[in-house]
C-alpha cells in the first residue's frame, strides 16, 4: 500500500477481499474502457470535479471520458450507497479525501463541500502530474501521458488546516475560484461558493465600522437596512462610548471603551442588525490598526487586571457577544485579532475556553519577517500562539510573509507553517506585499504556490514545491535559480537587526550592496542566455529581470559607478523594462497600461531624470571630513520646476502661508514613532534668491524614517531608512536639506507673487 505524505492513513479492514486492491489501467494506446459516473448529480461542485478530471485527462493523453454509468468500469466521483453502507462509521471527515481502486472501479471522494473536488484535483496531481502553479492559462502544467495504472490504490488525506485563505491576488485571472479550488483553498474572500464558511466584510480594524465616531471616519463599508442605521455616528452624542487616553479624556482616534454598559449595548443591537441582514458566517470585531492600549478608564484597566492582559476589555465583550450569537444565530461567527504584543497578542488568562463561535486570527504584527516564530527576535510570539490554541479551538494565523521583490522569504514560510500546525492553530492566512503579487512580477507567485501546498500538507517537502515550479516555469535556467534562491534565503537568515513587513528592499540591505544589483543582472543574462531556444522559459525570466531592472534603474548612479559599462544605458534598460512588461501583459492579458501605472511608477520615473545626470558639486561650506556623503532626490509629490541652480536643475516647491514665522522642518522614525521637530527663526533664512544647506539634525536611523520640510509635510524625502546598517544599527548621520525661499517675505518682488519654498536635494554625512 502506496503512503502519501503525513496525511496517509492505513485502509484497514475494510470490503476485504481480492477486489479491494485491483490494479487499473485507465488508459492506454489513446483508449480507455472508462466512463465517468457522480453519484450526486444535483450537486454542483461534483460536476465540476467530473468536469475537470475529464477535461485535463483529455489535455494529458488526448483520451476524451464519456460521463454516465452505463460502462462496466467506472471512475465515480462521490460515494455510492453501496458503499457508504460497507464504509460505516469510516466515512471521511469534513474535507478529507480519498482515493482508492475496488474491483476495476476507480473511486474519488472526500467529505463535505469540497472533498470529491479534492480527490480529483489530488487524482490528477499524483497519476496525471497536473500542477496548478497559477490562476492564469499559462500557470497550468499539464505533461503528456500515453499510459496511466493504477495499481493497488488506497490513498487518504486530511488537511492540515481546517481553514485555508488566500487574498485576491489574481485579480485579473478569469478562473481564479477554480484555480484555488485546485489548490484547496476553502476560504475564498471573493466567492462565497467557493469557501466553506461565508466572510462578511472585512476580517480587520472593523470596531470604528459599527460604532463610528465622525461621518468622515473611514471605516469598512457595511450593509445596514436603512438609512439611519448606516449614516449612524456616536461621539458627540455618546464620547464615553470611546477610549479614555492617559490624560482623562476621551478620544475618537483610539478605541471603544468596552467596559462601558451602554457602548456594549448599543454595540450589541449593531451587530445584531447585521447578523439580521446578512445572515450566517463570519464577522469581525477587531481593534482600529493602531497601537496602544483599548483605554486607559479604572473600569477598563480592572478587566485587565482580571484577565491579566491588555486585550481583556475586547475579550470579554466578544464572550457576551459570543453567547449572545450562539443563543440566537446558529452559524454566525465572531472573528477579532490577537494583535500587537502592547495591544491584545497576549490571551487572556480565564477559566475554561472560548466559545467555539469566536475564531481568533493570531497575527503577530510586530515580528521581524526575517525570522521563524522560534527566532531570538521574535521571543515570545510562539509562545502567545500555543497558549491561544489552548483557550481556543478556532485559531487561525494572520502570517506576514513579506517582502516583494525577490527576497529569501521561503524557508522560514515553510518552518513557520510547520510550527503553528504544530502548535495547533486550524487556519491561516499569508500577507504577502501587494504590487508584485497582484502582478505576477519575480518570485511571489511561487510562494504563494508552496504556502498553498503547504496549508494542504505542512510536512510536505517545500523545496519539491519549488522545484516542481522552476523547473516548469524556468526550463534549462532551473537548477541555476534555485541555487541562487538558497542564496537568497541564506542572506534573509543572517539579517542581524529586526525587520518591520513594512521595510522596504532597500531596508532588507541586499540590494543596497550595489555589487549584488549588478550580479543579479548578469545572472539573468546567464539565464536568458541558457533559454534562448524554451520561448516559454525565457519570457519567465523576463518576469524576474523585470524586477532587477527596475531595482537597477533606482539605483542607478550607484551602479554606473561601480560598473562604467552602464553608463548611457539607463533609456535602454527603461525601454526593455516597458518591453518586458507588455509581453507580461499578452501572456496574461493584463490591461499593459494598468500594468505600466501599477509597477513603474513615480519611482522609475525620477530614477530615470537622475540616472544619467551628475550633480552639481557638493555646496563649498559643507564640511565632510572626507567622510561618506549621500544626496537625494526630494519626493515628487509636488508639480516640478526646472531650476538651473538646483542639483539636478529641478526642484519642488509649496506655498508657505505664514512667511514670516518660523519655518518648520523635522525628522520623523515611523518605525520608534519619535518625531523631532526643528523651525529656521525667520531671521535666519537666506533671502537671496538661492538654495542654500540647512542643517536638520544628527541621528543614527531605523530602517524606516523620512525628513519632512513644511507644515505640511508635503515636501521632503520618505527613503531615509535606505541608509540604515544592518550591521551598525547605531550609526549616526547628519542631515542637511537644501532650500530657497521665494517670493515677497523674502526677496523685493510684487506683493501679488507668492511665498514658496523649494526643496531640490537631502544629503546626509555620515558622523
Amino acid at each position: 500500500m502506496k503512503k502519501i505524505g503525513f496525511t496517509m492513513l492505513l485502509s484497514a479492514g475494510l470490503l476485504m477481499g481480492s477486489c479491494l486492491f485491483a490494479d487499473v489501467q485507465l488508459i492506454k494506446n489513446g483508449k480507455s474502457e472508462y466512463s465517468v459516473f457522480v453519484v450526486d448529480a444535483k450537486d454542483e461542485i461534483s460536476k465540476l470535479a467530473a468536469s475537470e478530471l475529464i477535461s485535463y485527462l483529455k489535455k494529458s493523453t488526448g483520451v476524451e471520458l464519456k460521463q454516465n454509468n452505463t460502462g462496466k468500469k467506472r471512475i465515480v466521483i462521490g460515494l455510492t450507497p453501496e458503499l457508504k453502507k460497507k464504509l460505516g462509521r469510516d466515512l471521511p471527515a469534513h474535507g478529507e479525501l480519498r482515493i482508492r481502486t475496488i474491483g476495476d472501479d476507480l473511486y474519488l471522494y472526500g467529505g463535505g463541500k469540497f472533498g470529491n473536488m479534492y480527490a480529483v484535483s489530488t487524482f490528477l496531481e499524483k497519476f496525471a502530474g497536473v500542477r496548478w502553479f497559477n490562476a492564469y492559462k499559462d500557470g497550468t502544467c499539464i505533461p503528456q501521458k500515453k499510459e496511466i495504472t493504477l495499481k493497488n490504490v488506497d490513498i487518504r488525506q486530511k488537511p492540515g488546516f481546517k481553514f485555508r485563505a488566500m487574498a485576491n491576488w489574481y485579480i485579473h485571472a478569469p478562473k481564479k475560484d477554480v484555480f484555488y479550488l485546485h489548490n484547496k483553498i476553502n476560504f475564498n474572500e471573493f466567492s462565497a461558493g467557493f469557501s466553506d464558511i461565508k466572510q462578511n466584510y472585512a476580517q480587520c480594524h472593523t470596531l470604528f465600522s459599527y460604532i463610528r465616531p465622525y461621518k468622515n471616519t473611514r471605516t469598512w463599508k457595511l450593509k445596514w437596512p436603512n438609512k439611519e442605521e448606516t449614516e449612524k455616528v456616536y461621539f458627540k452624542s455618546n464620547p464615553e462610548y470611546f477610549s479614555m487616553n492617559q490624560s482623562g479624556q476621551r478620544v475618537a482616534n483610539m478605541q471603544l471603551c468596552f467596559s462601558n454598559p451602554g457602548l456594549r449595548k448599543e454595540l450589541l443591537r449593531r451587530l445584531e442588525v447585521q447578523f439580521q441582514h446578512t445572515g450566517k458566517g463570519v464577522y469581525s470585531l477587531s481593534a482600529m490598526d493602531w497601537p496602544g492600549k483599548f483605554c486607559f478608564c479604572k473600569d477598563c484597566k480592572a478587566l485587565e487586571a482580571k484577565y491579566q492582559c491588555t486585550g481583556a476589555p475586547l475579550y470579554d465583550f466578544l464572550l457576551e457577544a459570543a453567547e449572545m450569537a450562539k443563543k440566537k444565530y446558529p452559524g454566525v461567527y465572531l472573528s477579532t485579532l490577537a494583535y500587537r504584543k502592547g495591544q491584545s497578542e497576549f490571551p487572556p488568562v480565564m477559566g475554561g475556553k472560548f466559545p467555539d463561535n469566536i475564531i481568533i486570527i493570531f497575527a503577530p504584527v510586530n515580528d521581524d519577517v526575517t525570522k521563524t516564530f522560534a527566532h531570538k527576535n521574535n521571543q515570545g510570539t510562539y509562545e502567545n500562539l500555543k497558549k491561544w490554541t489552548k483557550l481556543s479551538d478556532n485559531v487561525w494565523v494572520w502570517y506576514y510573509v513579506y517582502h516583494s521583490s525577490m527576497e529569501g522569504i521561503t524557508k522560514r514560510l515553510a518552518e513557520d507553517t510547520r510550527l503553528m500546525h504544530k502548535a495547533g492553530a486550524v487556519g491561516n492566512f499569508y500577507e504577502y506585499t501587494f504590487s508584485y503579487a497582484f502582478s505576477g512580477i519575480a518570485t511571489d507567485e511561487m510562494t504563494i504556490y508552496i504556502a498553498m501546498k503547504l496549508y494542504w500538507d505542512p510536512a510536505s517537502d517545500w523545496k519539491k514545491h519549488r522545484e516542481d515550479y522552476c523547473r516548469y516555469f524556468y526550463g534549462s535556467a532551473a537548477d541555476s535559480i534555485m541555487k541562487w534562491l538558497d542564496e537568497r534565503d541564506a542572506f534573509t537568515a543572517k539579517i542581524p537587526v529586526h525587520m518591520f513587513w513594512s521595510s522596504s528592499s532597500n531596508e532588507w540591505g541586499y540590494y543596497k550592496n550595489t555589487e549584488n544589483i549588478i550580479r543579479e543582472q548578469k545572472l539573468i543574462e546567464s539565464w536568458m542566455a541558457m533559454t534562448k531556444n524554451e520561448p516559454f522559459a525565457h519570457n519567465n525570466i523576463k518576469r524576474l529581470r523585470l524586477a532587477v531592472d527596475k531595482i537597477t534603474l533606482i539605483n542607478y548612479p550607484q551602479v554606473r559607478k561601480l560598473a562604467p559599462e552602464y553608463k548611457g544605458r539607463s533609456q535602454q534598460i527603461y525601454q526593455r523594462l516597458l518591453d518586458d512588461v507588455k509581453t507580461l501583459a499578452d501572456m496574461r492579458k493584463i490591461n499593459y497600461n494598468n500594468l505600466i501605472k501599477f509597477f513603474v511608477g513615480n519611482s522609475v520615473k525620477t530614477a530615470l531624470k537622475l540616472a544619467e545626470i551628475e550633480p552639481k558639486p557638493l555646496p563649498a561650506d559643507l564640511k565632510t571630513d572626507g567622510k561618506r556623503v549621500v544626496r537625494y532626490l526630494p519626493d515628487n509629490r509636488n508639480a516640478e520646476k526646472i531650476m538651473p541652480d538646483a542639483a539636478w536643475g529641478f526642484t519642488y516647491g509649496k506655498e508657505i502661508k505664514n512667511a514670516k514665522t518660523p519655518f518648520p522642518f523635522g525628522y520623523y522614525d515611523v518605525l520608534a514613532k519619535v518625531q523631532k521637530n526643528f523651525k529656521i527663526p525667520y531671521d535666519k533664512i537666506k533671502k537671496d534668491g538661492k538654495f542654500h544647506l540647512y542643517y536638520l539634525t544628527t541621528t543614527s536611523l531605523s530602517a524606516s524614517c523620512r525628513v519632512w520640510c513644511h507644515p505640511s509635510w508635503g515636501l521632503g524625502y520618505g527613503a531615509l531608512g535606505e541608509l540604515f546598517d544592518i550591521d551598525n544599527p547605531k550609526k549616526e548621520w547628519k542631515i542637511y536639506v537644501s532650500l530657497k525661499f521665494t517670493g515677497p517675505a523674502y526677496q523685493k518682488t510684487p506683493e501679488t507673487q507668492k511665498n514658496m519654498v523649494w526643496i531640490d536635494q537631502v544629503i546626509s554625512v555620515e558622523k
